[in-house]
């Protein structure tokens, strides 16, 4: 059989490589006399081949421990260790596995394509919210969006690279009314200011919204089972702030021209990560009367070795202008007189500090101007033990 050099050439770069990517090159020889198709012993095919990248990852692979909320930031380099440009810029998809929940996070990011021998450094930042437990990361340059030679180079995976701690503590929740602690069944105004704050010991995981947090308030009625009404963020008497690095999530209700009677008032709080305020949620119930008087309770503890508590319950929207105290001794000599002068409906609280007084029997006047009168006068006894 004769042999023979064949010595032709077939150009195809008219063929689109962007859109024929995968183009495969067949050589078919037949003889239809002889019925010996010529064998072929060397082709020469001569291309400009695509881009060839490869990931480097610049950090320790070890487990890196994280408090749920925590950021971690870590650096990759992507280089071109091929003579060939790439035609655009890459596309960088990374993905977060919670290997716990289930869960992935995936995200993507453009990062500037190397030239020929040169490398783009890049950073992932991770933040670790709703990732507790263990995380794989998975990051993929080029995710055979532009041709390249291998994609296999382009991946790099982390096994538990992250182990988050959970957020597992609960928030503090503090409602005040009229800037105070009220107790159940105090009474407040009718136009009361009420403050209600949820503070986290987590502050990376700020509360940003008012998901998981249910204001309600059981008006009087005719009726012994009153239903609660829940308090809309969107009435124009509510206003709500989220969480900041320097204050807290606060809400701020205030009705007004509250009608007579009693009122419950129920708040169930949690912070980002569902974790409630307490096993039950906060109520406490107050009182909004019509009438104006004031009401001055007898001192506790009497006897008492130290200190004594005067409360003076002020109900109704008019207050009473100034309280003055007087401690008398034995002998008819004053040894302290204690003012007050910013009452506010409810319970008001004087405090008289008796540790540096010699122990005994002491009296106590307590006298109330109101418009500008003497309207009130209370005298009492008080034993100091020593």
């Amino acid at each position: 059989m004769k042999t023979g050099l064949i010595n032709s050439s077939e150009d195809i770069s008219d063929v689109d490589a962007d859109q024929y990517p995968y183009v495969k090159l067949v050589f078919h020889a037949s003889d239809a006399i002889n019925l010996t198709a010529p064998q072929l012993k060397k082709w020469l095919v001569t291309y400009t081949p695509a881009a060839e990248g490869v990931l480097y990852f610049d950090g320790s692979t070890a487990t890196q421990h994280l408090k749920e909320g925590e950021t971690l930031t870590s650096t990759y380099r992507f280089k071109n260790i091929s003579p060939k440009a790439f035609s655009d810029s890459l596309t960088v998809q990374y993905n977060i596995f919670n290997t716990t929940a289930r869960t992935s996070d995936l995200q993507s990011k453009k990062i500037k394509a190397p030239a020929s021998g040169q490398e783009t450094t890049f950073d992932i930042t991770i933040n670790t919210k709703e990732k507790a437990g263990l995380n794989d990361v998975r990051v993929y340059v080029n995710p055979r969006i532009l041709p390249e030679l291998y994609y296999d180079n382009n991946v790099l995976e982390l096994k538990d690279y992250l182990d988050v701690a959970a957020d597992i503590f609960n928030p503090v929740l503090d409602v005040t009314v009229d800037g105070r602690y009220i107790f159940n069944g105090d009474y407040v105004s009718s136009n009361p200011a009420i403050v209600i704050k949820l503070w986290d010991e987590n502050a990376l995981l700020l509360k940003t919204d008012t998901t998981g947090i249910t204001v309600l308030l059981k008006y009087p009625c005719d009726t012994d089972d009153c239903p609660f009404i829940q308090i809309y963020f969107t009435r124009p008497d509510v206003q709500w702030f989220p969480a900041s690095s320097t204050s807290d999530f606060k809400i701020e209700f205030a009705p007004t021209n509250l009608p007579v009677g009693t009122y419950t008032l129920r708040v169930d709080a949690k912070d980002v990560r569902n974790n409630a305020s307490g096993t039950e949620p906060y109520e406490i119930t107050f009182v909004v009367a019509e009438d104006n008087s004031v009401t001055i309770q007898n001192p506790y503890p009497n006897p008492s070795s130290s200190v004594f508590f005067f409360n003076i319950v002020v109900t109704g929207d008019e207050h009473p202008d100034v309280l003055r105290m007087e401690i008398i001794n034995t002998s008819g000599q004053v040894v302290q007189e204690i003012g007050y002068d910013e009452f506010f409906t409810g319970t008001n609280t004087l405090i008289w500090d008796a540790s540096n007084q010699p122990g005994g029997l002491y009296f106590y006047r307590i006298m109330l101007n109101q418009s500008g009168k003497e309207t009130k006068t209370v005298i009492g006894k008080l034993m100091l033990v020593k």
